[in-house]
C-alpha cells in the first residue's frame, strides 16, 4: 500500500488524513480475500485521494 502511494505521488494526501480516516480506508482493503480484489480496492483508494 505504501509503495502504491509513493508511486502515485499521493503520499502527501494520505499523510494529511487523520489516523481514524486512514484505518477506515484500509479496512476494506485488508478484508479482501483475493489479491485481485485487494488490488482493485487500492486502485480505487488512490483515485479517491
Amino acid at each position: 500500500m505504501l509503495l502504491a502511494l509513493r508511486q502515485s505521488e499521493r503520499l502527501t494526501a494520505w499523510n494529511a488524513l487523520t489516523p481514524g480516516k486512514r484505518r477506515g480506508l484500509i479496512a476494506p482493503i485488508e478484508a479482501a480475500a483475493r489479491p485481485e480484489t485487494r488490488a482493485k480496492r487500492i486502485a480505487a483508494l488512490l483515485r479517491a485521494l
